[in-house]
């Protein structure tokens, strides 16, 4: 596969502090790299009250003319829609343009533009989607406490490994896939529900440069919710396990309190009748649950995306011929 047009899909709320910065390392790396030949750049505005958008545009202003032909999309939401959304409002803007793969990172400085070397190389091999592994965190001890529990969670209730981060690069395919979901909550969660070659790739996690988080507790929480229920498939599976065990396990206490009241002199009047109702209303409750999920994950199979209106209003689109006419 042959990548020389890249997208890029970044997010951004109030960090005019830190967006120039990260943009112009972001132009700089792509501009050396020797793969990509065309540049279709787009920030969504997540509603920031601050001067983000405004910086961005004098920053791309003293750029010009940039070696390699390079637009910057500047979109708008009508109101703060959240991270996820932001993202799925860019994607759903560049699947109406042509490019080769996208590239999704945050506007914090965090995630390190030279990276991308190495992920267009994997994506090039063959893959699908290719993320950042991160290696080194720059938070703090107690978040990193709590991813770990996290991915411990993750992985022994669904068992599956989950790539928290959104720092990745994809195939239009899988673009085209996601812009079809009714709603984007967690961006590595439901790529990880879809049949992919996946790569990543060792990422050092950087502290920011400026700026403040906009990441507290409640919202890792949520992210966090949000990632352990992108796949239902996969919470059907679990919840159709456990109503199996237990209907196998109350039907086996039936037959041992029938061979105990039938075989010994142990029976109080009444215990055993009461024990054996329990026991089978469980295990037909267990097995109701089981024919009920079976059925979800049918019906689910079969649902069709809703599409979801995200009222994105586009401000502007810059090319390097438009600054220079204006310019003159």
């Amino acid at each position: 596969m042959t990548i020389s047009h890249l997208a890029v899909a970044i997010p951004v709320f109030n960090e005019a502090d830190v967006l120039p910065e990260t943009l112009d390392e972001l132009i700089r790396v792509l501009v050396a790299n020797s793969a990509v030949h065309t540049v279709d750049l787009v920030l969504v505005d997540d509603g920031s009250t601050d001067a983000s958008m405004a910086k961005a545009e004098q920053l791309w202003a003293r750029l010009q003319p940039t070696p390699k032909p390079m637009s910057l999309h500047l979109l708008r939401l009508a109101r703060n829609q959240g991270h996820q959304r932001a993202i799925l409002a860019g994607l759903r803007y560049l699947n109406d343009l042509v490019w080769d793969s996208c590239l999704i990172l945050d506007a914090d400085g965090q995630d390190d533009p030279t990276a991308t070397g190495a992920m267009i190389e994997a994506l090039a091999e063959g893959q699908d989607a290719v993320f950042a592994r991160r290696t080194k965190r720059g938070e703090s001890w107690s978040w990193r406490l709590a991813y770990r529990l996290y991915q411990m969670t993750f992985r022994l209730l669904l068992g599956q490994t989950l790539p928290l981060g959104n720092f990745c690069l994809l195939r239009p395919d899988v673009v085209r896939r996601l812009c079809q979901e009714g709603d984007l909550t967690h961006l590595a969660a439901t790529i990880s529900t879809y049949a992919l070659r996946c790569a990543d790739v060792p990422v050092a996690r950087r502290s920011r440069s400026a700026g403040t988080s906009k990441m507290n507790p409640w919202h890792l929480v949520d992210y966090g919710v949000a990632a352990m229920t992108a796949s239902v498939q996969a919470w059907t599976r679990l919840f159709t396990r456990l109503a199996f065990f237990t209907a196998a396990l109350s039907l086996l206490g039936l037959v041992a309190v029938l061979i105990i009241r039938l075989t010994t002199s142990l029976a109080i009047t009444g215990w055993a009748s009461t024990i054996c109702l329990l026991t089978l209303s469980v295990s037909l409750q267990a097995t109701g649950f089981m024919v009920m999920t079976a059925f979800l994950r049918r019906i689910l199979s079969r649902m069709d995306p809703v599409q979801v209106s995200m009222h994105v209003q586009v401000l502007r689109t810059m090319e390097a011929d438009q600054l220079r006419q204006e310019a003159s």
